[in-house]
């Protein structure tokens, strides 16, 4: 193979069936074009093996030397450890048809090596550059997406990789410029990776600013061509858009988005005032679910509560506390009561860990910022319903329904015993 021009490929077919080696690499990977109608050998993920005239890129393809003959296959990325070997068959233009036959070197077509004959020896020097595709990656707080320095991570092939012991990585300790982007060892933002599956591991620390570290390392691909993938089961939050672009000149970068989450522990306890307050009585709250979140986790008294766009109230009664726990660190929060009631509604911060503002326009609207609680130590916030003595019915009845149940329940029990009592009397 040391001469390109004069180095041909023929398989046990046809003399119809010519390849000439359009690409060598050091590492013994070859492109294959077909000589009679100049396509490349191509595969797709739902197609066979196949030429294609169209196709810009060539498709590479490994070949193992089987006893002096020649086999080839062909791997979806250079980490992949399964392998499609070359099986050709005839088609009905005799061109040579190619299919695939999963792991199984039996079923290879065998191609022999040879040199054109009357042909003038050369010196051939053969440079090889692997096709490298430019790729960002920004580490940002989730879920606004605003930049986030002061980190380091290392890169892995995902081939091989094991998180208990991660081995030499194939890029280790990239910073992250107070940009948000991590850089190479030669300081450019831009790096630069053949296709293939990466693991992104984190190993610097945002604890001293209240971040947690990833859940998991971060998966991605760069398929031949250049696109950035992340898939939906190697995303610690579903509904991030890891995947951005960014224009850079005259071209369109990918851009992987790395999000991390500042989480705050936050309680809202509900206390009920007035002397005709109804104590057992439930108040309904709705609360506002922050852009780019797609669901917040908390508890009432221990019962689990799940918060959504689609569902997103919950009710407290007198004493009751709603607790948020590791939630991601807004801008604000907002609770409102959705009810009109002759309560007048108030709120309070219980300690330094979150600020509260009440609405102007709707006192019934509590808005909670600046929150740095934690598990052991919460943000606390007490939300006041008060029941003002002369918004009280001239019953009553309506605003307290415990309390004249109860009054109702003790009259009847009262002529139940007096009834029993005369009967007693009459039969004596």
């Amino acid at each position: 193979m040391a001469d390109d021009a004069g180095v041909q490929i023929t398989g046990n077919v046809t003399d119809e069936m010519l390849w000439s080696v359009d690409t060598i690499t050091k590492d013994g990977v070859i492109a294959l074009q077909n000589v009679g109608s100049g396509a490349y050998l191509d595969h797709t993920q739902s197609a066979k093996w196949h030429l294609n005239p169209n196709y810009p890129v060539p498709l590479y393809v490994r070949h193992l030397n089987d006893g002096g003959k020649i086999k080839f296959y062909h791997r979806a990325n250079m980490n992949v450890a399964n392998v499609y070997y070359l099986y050709i068959w005839y088609g009905p233009n005799k061109e040579g048809q190619v299919d695939r036959y999963w792991n199984d070197a039996s079923q290879a077509t065998t191609f022999d090596i040879y040199r054109k004959v009357n042909v003038r020896a050369v010196d051939v020097t053969i440079r090889n550059k692997t096709t490298r595709y430019p790729v960002k990656i920004k580490n940002v707080a989730y879920p606004t997406g605003a930049v986030l320095p002061g980190m380091t991570y290392d890169l892995h092939y995902q081939e091989g990789y094991d998180e208990s012991n991660p081995g030499t990585p194939l890029m280790g300790s990239l910073e992250v410029g107070e940009d948000g982007y991590l850089r190479d060892s030669s300081g450019s933002e831009q790096i630069e990776l053949i296709a293939g599956r990466y693991v992104l591991r984190q190993t610097g620390d945002l604890s001293e600013q209240g971040y947690a570290p990833l859940a998991k390392p971060v998966k991605f691909t760069i398929t031949r061509g250049g696109a950035l993938r992340v898939a939906s089961q190697d995303r610690e939050f579903p509904s991030f858009a890891y995947v951005a672009t960014e224009q850079v000149g005259e071209d369109v970068l990918p851009v992987l988005q790395v999000p991390h989450i500042k989480p705050v522990t936050l309680e809202v306890t509900l206390q009920v005032q007035g002397k005709y307050a109804d104590m057992a009585r439930g108040f309904e709250f709705r609360l506002a679910i922050p852009d780019g979140v797609e669901e917040l986790r908390g508890t009432i008294d221990g019962a689990a509560m799940s918060f959504s766009e689609e569902n997103d109230t919950f009710v407290l009664s007198h004493g009751q506390t709603l607790r948020l726990e590791d939630v991601p660190a807004m801008d604000a929060y907002c609770v409102t009561l959705t009810e009109d009631t002759p309560y007048v509604t108030n709120a309070e911060a219980a300690n330094e860990l979150v600020t509260v503002n009440v609405g102007a326009d709707n006192p019934r609207e509590v808005t909670l910022s600046d929150i740095s609680g934690t598990q052991a130590n919460p943000a606390r916030v007490t939300i006041t319903n008060t029941l003002p003595n002369d918004e009280v019915p001239a019953t009553g009845v309506e605003d307290n329904a415990a309390l004249w149940g109860g009054i109702v329940g003790a009259c009847i029990t009262l002529f139940a015993v007096i009834w029993l009592r005369e009967r007693r009397v009459r039969r004596g």
